[in-house]
């Protein structure tokens, strides 16, 4: 079984969001979902794709990002098992905003474990 991924619309970042990831709640058994790892190093880049769902935020490899809705005052809660399921959009450097990204929204914000986690409008990603 596949885990579709579905694209974010950015006006509908934090309700789709929300939805979205109330999985990361649980754990249903086996998954066998591709997860996307971190940022390889240096600085991680947010973009937009656009699809029939509308525009959507993703990272520069073309995955889709999502934000947890659990996520309060830019300070992630997504940790262990939720972790490892909806890996974190870390950089270690100043993020870069392409695409209909706005620069102005793209920020950073401190992981439990001391990575620097991508933000979107304050939400980290």
């Amino acid at each position: 079984m596949s885990v579709r991924q579905l694209p974010i619309p950015l006006a509908g970042l934090t309700l789709a969001g929300c939805l979205a990831l109330a999985a990361c709640g649980g754990s249903s058994g086996s998954n066998n979902a591709t997860v996307t790892p971190k940022s390889g190093g240096g600085s991680a880049t947010v973009t937009t794709h656009s699809g029939p769902h509308g525009t959507y935020l993703t990272d520069a490899a073309g995955h889709t990002l999502y934000m947890f809705g659990k996520d309060t005052d830019g300070k992630s809660h997504c940790t262990g098992t939720c972790a490892s399921e909806w890996p974190a959009l870390t950089t270690s450097g100043a993020p870069n905003a392409t695409g209909s990204a706005q620069s102005s929204m793209v920020g950073v914000a401190p992981r439990p474990d001391g990575a620097s986690q991508v933000t979107y409008a304050g939400h980290p990603l």
